[in-house]
């Protein structure tokens, strides 16, 4: 079993609440509810690696598992900090598996209390936080290059001990498998480099608000290597 993370981006921004329907965006229906700040994101895209070189399949995430609808319930974080569900910062309370031809992915919708984290609320909207990333249980995984199955890190081939290599044309990569979504998290420097704000939209009604991604520096680790999905600025934690 394997624990894995990777990031999304925010598609639009509002305020609702998910019964009796007085608006749609972004394919999911609300009625505005005072102090609420609603999310879509773009929670994770299917069948293409991630800078972590992590593949979720569409046979997992959509038709048959329809993995997509484990993230219904669970909660949103900081930097994955998620141990604790009292640091918890809002819900995910909907999620559409889009299963386009050229482009698969998981859109869910966060429901954010603005008397718990009201500066955590603004940043997103003004577009100063727009990256999140996902959090997944992972039964095992398999080698893209070699097939090799592993439920535990030590039956990890030496493909996926280098992946991000490619050997002999192929890409090293594991294909998640067994896959349930427990958390997003909000995080500066996203391992998906399309994971940025398209739009937001406030209970005073619909406001077009792009933040195109801005390539934000990666952070390096000491062999200089970018360290993908890292951590936003200790006190951002208390938001």
């Amino acid at each position: 079993m394997f624990k894995k993370f990777a990031t999304a981006k925010v598609t639009e921004v509002f305020n609702h609440r998910c019964k009796t329907a007085s608006r749609k965006i972004s394919g999911f229906d609300y009625e505005p509810r005072e102090n609420c700040l609603y999310v879509a994101v773009r929670a994770c895209t299917v069948d293409v690696p991630n800078l972590n070189f992590d593949m979720l399949p569409s046979y997992e995430v959509g038709e048959p598992k329809n993995a997509y609808k484990t993230f219904i319930g669970a909660y949103n974080y900081l930097n994955h900090d998620n141990q604790n569900p009292a640091k918890a910062r809002g819900a995910i309370i909907d999620a559409i598996y889009h299963d386009d031809p050229d482009d698969k992915w998981v859109e869910c919708l966060i429901e954010m209390d603005r008397d718990r984290c009201p500066k955590l609320c603004s940043l997103i909207e003004s577009g100063e936080i727009d990256t999140v990333s996902m959090g997944t249980e992972c039964e095992r995984t398999i080698c893209s290059v070699c097939g090799n199955v592993a439920e535990y890190p030590f039956q990890f081939c030496e493909h996926v001990q280098q992946k991000g290599r490619v050997y002999n044309g192929v890409l090293a990569y594991e294909v998640c498998e067994g896959l349930e979504f427990f958390e997003l998290s909000w995080v500066y420097v996203p391992a998906d480099p399309t994971a940025y704000t398209t739009a937001l939209a406030d209970i005073s009604g619909d406001i077009e608000c792009l933040h195109p991604y801005d390539h934000r520096a990666e952070e390096v680790n000491s062999s200089g290597v970018p360290v993908y999905g890292t951590s936003m600025d200790d006190e951002l934690l208390f938001f």
